[in-house]
This record gives C-alpha cells, sequence and structure tokens, in this order.
C-alpha cells in the first residue's frame, strides 16, 4: 500500500486557484436550472424541451421557479439519482461529476481486492454513487481544491493505468487511501457487529447513519496532513463526536437486547485502519486473541442476564415462589 507521506510530494501538482463552491451558496433551484441549460448546450434548446419561451428561461433566472418546472429541472439533471445539485455545479457539470465517479468506481474496486468475505451492500455498484459524493464533499470539508475542469491526467482509459496514476496524481492518490482504509473499517465493522446492527427480530435503527460515518471514519484515519487539508482538524473532531454517539447508541443497542459485543467499537477510532482488517482476519481465520475491554464485560453481563431469564422460570417453580418475592428476598440480603 502507499505511504500517507506521497500526499506531501503530490501536493504541489493540485491545480492553482481551483474555483472552489460559492461561499454564499446559490439556491438550489437556480442550479439546477445552470446545470440543465449546460446539458442542453444553450438555452434556446432547454426552453424547447420545457415547452416556454426563451425569453423564460432568463427571467427565471432572476426569480422564483414554478414548481412544476422545478421537478421538470431535477428530472433532466438527476435522472432518478440522489446526488447534490450543489457538489455537481461546484465540479463543473454533470459530465465532470460523471468522470469523477467513473475514477471513484475504479478507485474502490481496486481497494476491494483485499475484501475479507462477501461485498457488503455499501460497496455495491448501487451505491457507488453515494460513496462518491460523500467522499468528495468531505475532501472538500477538509480544504481539498477540486477542479471545474477535470484534470486530463485522471482520465482512465485502461485500468492498468490506474496504479501509475495513484503513483502520480494528488487527487487519485488520496481518494485511493480514503477507499483503502473505508475497506478495512467495514471489514472490522462486517466481521464483529453487523449481525448486531441487522438482527432480524431486533433491528438497530440508527444502522442508516453507518454509511455516513463509514465514508467520514475512513477520512479521519486516512489522511493526517493539516498543512494540505486545512479543514481536517475540525473535520476529524466532528467524525470522532459523530462516531461516540452512533457507538454509545449501538451498545445501548447491544444492552437492551442482550446481544453481546464481541470487540470494542471504539478501536473504530482508536485503532489503526490496517490493525482493524488484521483483527478482522485474525478473526475470520479463528486467531482472534481473547481481550479484556469494557464491551467484553458488556458482553458478560448480558451472557449472564440471558441464563438467568432462560432458568429463572424455573427456580421459581421449583421454590413454589414467584420472580417478584425471589427478587425481594435478594434485596433484603
Amino acid at each position: 500500500m502507499i505511504s500517507k507521506d506521497t500526499i506531501e510530494q503530490l501536493s504541489h501538482t493540485i491545480i492553482p486557484n481551483a474555483p472552489q463552491p460559492q461561499e454564499a451558496e446559490e439556491d438550489i433551484d437556480h442550479i439546477l436550472l445552470k446545470l440543465a441549460t449546460q446539458k442542453f448546450g444553450t438555452t434556446a434548446a432547454l426552453a424547447s424541451k420545457l415547452n416556454v419561451d426563451e425569453s423564460q428561461i432568463h427571467e427565471w433566472l432572476k426569480t422564483p421557479l414554478p414548481i412544476g418546472i422545478i421537478d421538470s429541472l431535477e428530472n433532466i439533471v438527476l435522472g432518478e439519482k440522489y446526488l447534490s445539485p450543489h457538489l455537481i455545479f461546484s465540479l463543473g457539470g454533470l459530465e465532470q461529476m460523471e468522470q469523477w465517479q467513473t475514477l471513484v468506481n475504479a478507485l474502490i474496486n481496486d481497494a476491494l481486492h483485499r475484501y475479507l468475505s462477501d461485498i457488503p451492500v455499501v460497496f455495491m455498484p448501487e451505491n457507488t454513487d453515494f460513496l462518491c459524493e460523500r467522499t468528495l464533499e468531505a475532501l472538500i470539508n477538509i480544504g481539498m481544491e477540486l477542479p471545474q475542469e477535470y484534470p486530463k491526467d485522471l482520465q482512465l482509459n485502461n485500468i492498468d493505468d490506474l496504479e501509475s496514476m495513484i503513483n502520480a496524481n494528488i487527487y487519485a492518490h488520496t481518494l485511493s487511501l480514503i477507499f483503502d482504509a473505508m475497506v478495512n473499517i467495514q471489514c472490522y465493522y462486517d466481521t464483529f457487529f453487523d449481525a448486531i446492527s441487522e438482527h432480524p427480530d431486533h433491528p438497530f435503527e440508527e444502522a442508516l447513519c453507518w454509511e455516513h460515518i463509514l465514508v467520514d471514519l475512513a477520512v479521519y484515519h486516512a489522511l493526517d496532513d493539516q498543512k494540505i487539508f486545512p479543514g481536517l482538524q475540525a473535520f476529524q473532531n466532528e467524525t470522532m463526536m459523530n462516531t461516540h454517539q452512533y457507538i454509545n447508541a449501538l451498545k445501548s443497542h447491544a444492552y437492551q437486547h442482550r446481544l453481546p459485543l464481541r470487540a470494542e467499537l471504539l478501536h473504530l477510532l482508536n485503532k489503526d485502519h490496517e490493525e482493524l482488517y488484521d483483527d478482522s482476519e485474525a478473526e475470520i481465520m479463528g486467531l482472534f486473541p481473547p481481550q479484556i475491554h469494557p464491551d467484553i464485560y458488556v458482553s458478560e453481563i448480558i451472557e449472564s442476564q440471558r441464563l438467568i431469564h432462560q432458568v429463572l422460570p424455573g427456580i421459581c417453580r421449583k421454590l413454589e415462589m414467584s420472580e417478584e418475592e425471589i427478587r425481594e428476598l435478594i434485596g433484603k440480603k
């Protein structure tokens, strides 16, 4: 795997003064209008598609748009995809977004060759649009400049070009680091906690947040140069807070439903993602060493509670006492 130190060497290749998302966010409806115009090439072509006069398109650029027109624009620009028009606009348009998506898909597939079991839903083709969007938004949030003109040296003509591209281009290299970390983290989560969050009898509602947390955790682990990514520290602090909330919710869910935890959830934050991968691999091979940490204590309590609940009715019948009478007797001791 390529060292993170390479980022320092590649950082000088970033396109200077690359246009960034506008500081004052433009109204999403007008962004859709501009993206639709860009897609058709001219306002006249868009007006024909919408069955309105071309002058109306120019008027709408300065005034609120009708609801029906907004729906039509969403269908033209996004189709059935759930993508951020702001992100698409900041990257230069739909064509550029599709090029970034092609690169991301290739990098995800490259990282997935290390996956230890069946590919999880989060990495399935139908979800890579989300991963691309979320990851690019994270890079913008930490201060990385993404050019509106898609870099020519990121044109992926042959899959064999990918490795040299990762070595030579700051964007490909950074994204590769993130997706490698993402795969390692997901391996750990799937191996130790997926059975709890996806329990058929006790579904964990907050599990819907995991995909968002996964992307942020990958950035949290993969990148560390605050000179190149000036917003990284603030991003990491927020990621740490959100992950702690998720961990606490999952622990509470496990305790409430007596579902034993098999490893330490906090390792998602305080262990290197390569170590998480090694732990996952060891567990799958039956070599994961026994460890003593708070979650194991909780698991032991849960197992004890489960046993008590199984045998208590029989004890009550044997003693001809109710559970309440036994609790009162214990309370007097």
